[in-house]
């Protein structure tokens, strides 16, 4: 009967936009979740080769980044899972996120350290709690099957270790050292058994005058295996004067090869090149200072550059770094760019709208950025806030405790997978 059933022409004009690849290509692009992405490849052998082209994923990246499923936050001593609210289409991943994650965890429950959180990979310490030096870690991927979900690793090598206080024997020019650790993962998280150990080491000497000196160790496991030079090291160098020596060294990123860390109170990055073992610094943009921990942070961006971005009371700016100048003291300037001017008093302004009980008025400070400054982890008044960019939206997650001495809580985001683990079509 006329008007019931499938238009003849319908299945002819469905197929003739199908069987075209642009534009089945513009179609899946705007999924707005690699779940679904995933789910579109699974139809047939010519729609997972669109949807797994490279040059499609980094369009759709830019468009969709990796959604956060949660964090592990610093917690006693270990790290708890802390899940974010998500949408119906997200829920089954965050659960699946929040049942892995527990693989972390003792046989009674209690949470362990976690070091790194890269691409859905966990690095966490196996250690005896009582004895966190013996360098027993394992990789949690909570994300994938039981099956290869934990992978324990091979202890860390004993000459990779912080030197005990003890060890400074009768160096008479030694009158203190200070000892700062870097534990992470692969920049793309990697296969799962793989990670590196930086240990930074500053000494501080007198003879005619006092002086602060620096040195790194390095050891790297690819693939379960330590290297076959199991421990590298730099030469001594003396640390600049805009360097101070008596403080932490407490935010590192890895970039291209390259191990980016930022001081406290001091006026300039330490920048450790992990193949040549070379040591450098560059100054910090004009007008920014590492005063207090929060307010500033480093990032990547999606061309593996270096981003820095600095926390003002309300204000976020982001600077990137172009290319190097020295400037006749030992650091480069680094000629950094303004790049983005974010206020967030508009976001927070929402928030206290939507949540009825939010009242800033303390001071904001940074705690984690994303990739390419997709989402950004602040901290106010104690409270723990996700501030999504592109929609300058910001969600409360949870209350910290009063931070102490001035630092901020210790966070992991756990994002989803990227590329997308996709079937394979027989």
């Amino acid at each position: 009967m006329e008007g019931q059933g499938t238009h003849p022409a319908m299945p002819a004009a469905v197929s003739v936009v199908l069987d075209d690849d642009d534009l089945l290509r513009e179609i899946i692009l705007r999924l707005a979740l690699p779940t679904d992405l995933v789910r579109a490849a699974a139809v047939s052998r010519r729609w997972l080769r669109v949807a797994s082209a490279p040059a499609f994923l980094r369009r759709y990246r830019a468009l969709h980044p990796p959604r956060v499923l949660g964090l592990f936050a610093k917690h006693a001593g270990g790290s708890l899972f802390e899940p974010l609210p998500h949408p119906r289409e997200l829920a089954a991943a965050a659960r699946r996120a929040a049942k892995g994650a527990m693989l972390g965890s003792l046989g009674g429950g209690e949470p362990l350290p976690v070091y790194d959180c890269r691409n859905g990979r966990v690095l966490m310490d196996l250690s005896d709690p009582f004895d966190r030096g013996d360098g027993t870690l394992a990789v949690v991927s909570p994300l994938l099957h039981a099956s290869r979900s934990l992978a324990v690793l091979p202890p860390v090598p004993l000459a990779a270790r912080p030197p005990p206080v003890s060890a400074m024997g009768d160096d008479d020019t030694l009158l203190g050292r200070a000892t700062d650790v870097c534990i992470l993962l692969p920049e793309d998280g990697g296969d799962g058994q793989s990670y590196t150990v930086v240990t930074l080491v500053r000494s501080k000497r007198v003879g005619w005058r006092m002086w602060w000196e620096f040195f790194a160790k390095v050891s790297v496991l690819r693939a379960g295996s330590w290297d076959d030079d199991d421990v590298r090291a730099t030469a001594p160098v003396e640390l600049p004067a805009r360097c101070r020596g008596d403080t932490t060294w407490n935010r590192a990123l890895l970039v291209q090869g390259k191990l980016y860390v930022l001081g406290m109170q001091s006026h300039a990055i330490l920048v450790l090149d992990l193949a040549s073992m070379a040591a450098s610094f560059i100054n910090l943009p004009d007008g920014v200072r590492h005063e207090e921990d929060g307010d500033l942070d480093l990032f990547r961006s999606n061309d593996a550059g270096l981003n820095l971005i600095h926390v003002n009371g309300f204000q976020a700016r982001l600077w990137r770094r172009g290319g190097d100048d020295d400037d006749g003291d030992g650091m480069t300037a680094g000629n950094w760019v303004l790049v983005d001017d974010i206020g967030a008093r508009r976001a927070f302004d929402h928030l206290a709208k939507v949540g009825g009980e939010m009242d800033i008025g303390g001071p904001v400070g940074v705690i984690k950025v994303g990739d390419d400054c997709e989402f950004m982890f602040l901290c106010v008044d104690g409270d723990v806030l996700y501030m999504d960019i592109r929609r300058r939206m910001v969600k409360k997650i949870f209350e910290a405790s009063p931070k102490r001495g001035g630092v901020l809580p210790v966070i992991h985001p756990l994002t989803m997978v990227w590329p997308p683990i996709f079937p394979v079509l027989v």
